[in-house]
């Protein structure tokens, strides 16, 4: 491994990836691929948040001249992030910043946020003031970190408004600014900075400040707490304090913020105002955390960070399923109906309520509950008693040794179809008859059967035993609800009962399955050539055929051979349609996520369909991105 014999040091407030670019220019590689080679052993751009950081440090002659905890609380906008996320999260989180992995596995470059909220600026933003003072104190400018949240356009410093285009000739500033100068050559003016008073930037950094100087105190289940504190004092959670009053708080925050102020969180009002918005703030864990909504919400309830935080408002609700002991419910244990259940498993499912878990002691026998407000009234569903896998491995234990279900049951608590169900299971399993269990196992599948199947079945045959001669089609028409649901669900049974099919005489089936897979052929190619959004396979193509030859298909295909060949030969693979759909995506990241340079790590990160292909694959796609 090549040792690196310097490496900037990183100035206060720096961005890591103003640190990398200053190696780049200094080591005058041509391009920034190969930098990124040198450095991290990847051929991409530096990325918005850095990733791999043990790769570069462990090049480094005096390991302890920089670590990957001080680049990311010093260098880096993640303390911003990390308190709004759960720990597992976090701990994928430092895992990637660490030690990087595989574009299959990236969380990190989802955290800069989507279309519904930015958390960092698509393009590198600078202050011309910080430039000019950087270039006397240091003799470069650089890349401040708290000038690239996308949310706020002001320094604070200096009161100006932060630009990413050259003044001279509007060029994109990019890493450039760090000489001085623009790539054509432009000098960064600072007496041409636009000057700005913005008291909503001003608060908006404050905010930022306390977060990046306490973000390691600061859990998500806290956060997580204060909004429920917050939104029941301020009456937007009904009496359940599970659900909230959506209208009545998108209303109120629309007046507080109305759409220029929504435009500079980076937020629309169609996004605000859409369903489950806020649902996910409160009770989600989502990967791409909206930064600005989160700040504004803040904001909306506590005014500030700091008030939020610092400040807690305590609240009372009804507890879920009220204090225990809690009813058995199993009819066969010798506790039905009494208190013998001692403990709750409670489960918050956010805005769809609560989930309780219920073990009796005596039987083993388990059910859930929900525990929703809906109309004033708390709605408890009882579920199916079920057991654990130890009490199914007793039951087949006993099975064995000979015992009847009717002893099994009265033994373990449970009932006869359980017990009966568990020894068709086992059977079907091992394929083997169990011990002292012939007699038994001979009724299992009829005692256990589904009993619409047998009404059903009892249905057909009255009707076909009481008009002998009838052609499918009649019998159809006699019992069409049993005829159809036996159709979908006993189809072999249904068969050996009914008359012969007249359609096997009425055709060639070689004529037609010679026409029929070159009619498959034709549609399948044409749907390819109109470049659909989707893989075109075999459903694809039988959904536009016609319904006669779709038809065909599905009810006769054993007999269609050339027909079944065809839709297999002719359905795209998955690899075939990620080449195909590989140049209306690079289009989609152009034109609707401002993207300048898409390498094959773009197209990864964005689009998870494409993860995990092989190497093979990679270089194919690659060579194609070259083309487009």
């Amino acid at each position: 491994m090549s040792q690196i014999a310097h490496f900037p040091t990183p100035f206060p407030g720096e961005d890591f990836r103003s640190v990398l670019y200053r190696y780049h220019l200094y080591s005058l590689n041509p391009e920034i691929t190969d930098t990124n080679q040198e450095l991290f052993g990847t051929r991409s751009s530096f990325t918005v948040f850095p990733r791999g950081l043990e790769i570069l440090l462990c090049k480094f002659r005096d390991p302890q001249v920089l670590s990957s905890s001080a680049v990311v609380e010093d260098h880096s906008l993640l303390p911003l992030l990390l308190p709004f996320m759960v720990e597992e999260r976090i701990a994928d989180i430092d895992h990637e910043v660490k030690h990087g992995g595989g574009i299959s596995e990236s969380y990190v470059g989802k955290l800069a946020g989507n279309k519904y909220g930015k958390c960092i600026s698509d393009d590198i933003r600078y202050c011309p003031c910080c430039a000019h003072e950087d270039m006397s104190r240091y003799g470069c400018s650089y890349i401040h970190r708290e000038h690239q949240v996308a949310f706020i356009s002001t320094c604070i410093v200096h009161n100006v408004k932060l630009v990413s285009r050259c003044t001279c000739c509007n060029d994109t500033l990019m890493y450039w600014p760090i000489t001085g100068k623009c790539k054509n050559g432009h000098y960064i003016a600072s007496y041409l900075a636009r000057e700005e008073n913005n008291t909503l930037d001003m608060e908006l950094y404050s905010d930022l400040q306390y977060l990046l100087v306490n973000y390691k105190g600061i859990k998500n289940t806290l956060i997580k707490q204060r909004f429920l504190e917050y939104l029941h004092s301020k009456g937007y959670l009904d009496q359940s304090g599970t659900r909230i009053k959506r209208g009545k708080l998108v209303n109120d925050i629309l007046k507080q913020f109305p759409r220029e102020v929504l435009r500079m969180f980076g937020l629309s009002e169609k996004h605000v105002v859409q369903r489950n918005t806020f649902e996910r703030i409160f009770w989600d864990a989502p990967l791409v955390i909206n930064l600005p909504l989160n700040f504004l919400i803040i904001r909306f309830l506590a005014g500030s960070i700091k008030s939020f935080i610092e400040v807690g408002i305590p609240y009372t609700c009804e507890i879920p399923f009220i204090d225990g002991p809690w009813r058995c419910e199993n009819k066969h244990c010798p506790s039905f109906q009494e208190l013998s259940i001692q403990r709750c498993i409670r489960v918050d499912n956010g805005y769809r309520g609560v989930s309780g878990r219920f073990r009796c002691v005596v039987c083993q026998g388990e059910y859930t509950m929900e525990w929703r407000w809906k109309q004033g009234l708390i709605k408890t569903n009882y579920k199916i008693i079920f057991f654990s896998e130890e009490k199914d491995q007793q039951v087949i234990e006993m099975l064995n040794s000979g015992f009847s279900p009717d002893d099994i049951s009265s033994k373990l608590f449970c009932s006869q179809d359980y017990v009966k169900t568990l020894a068709k299971k086992e059977m079907e399993r091992s394929q083997l008859t169990l011990f002292g269990f012939d007699e038994i196992a001979a009724t299992v599948e009829e005692e256990v059967e589904n009993p619409k199947k047998r009404q059903y079945r009892d249905k057909l045959l009255k009707v076909i035993s009481e008009n002998p001669g009838l052609s499918r089609y009649k019998i159809c028409l006699k019992c069409k609800t049993q005829y159809e649901w036996l159709k979908r669900n006993d189809r072999d049974w249904l068969e050996q009962q009914l008359p012969s099919s007249r359609s096997f005489d009425r055709f060639d089936w070689n004529e037609v399955d010679k026409a029929l897979s070159l009619k498959v052929k034709e549609v399948a190619n044409q749907l390819i050539a109109s470049n659909p959004n989707i893989r075109v396979g075999r459903y694809s193509i039988m959904g536009a055929l016609t319904l006669n030859e779709s038809g065909r298909i599905k009810n006769y295909i054993k007999h269609l051979p050339k027909t079944d060949h065809a839709l297999r030969e002719c359905a795209e693979t998955k690899e075939q349609y990620q080449i195909r759909h590989l140049p209306a995506l690079v289009w989609q990241l152009r034109n609707h996520y401002d993207y300048k340079e898409i390498t094959l790590e773009t197209v990864l990160s964005y689009r998870r369909s494409y993860r995990g292909i092989s190497n093979n694959m990679k270089e194919i796609l690659m060579e194609k991105l070259k083309t487009l």
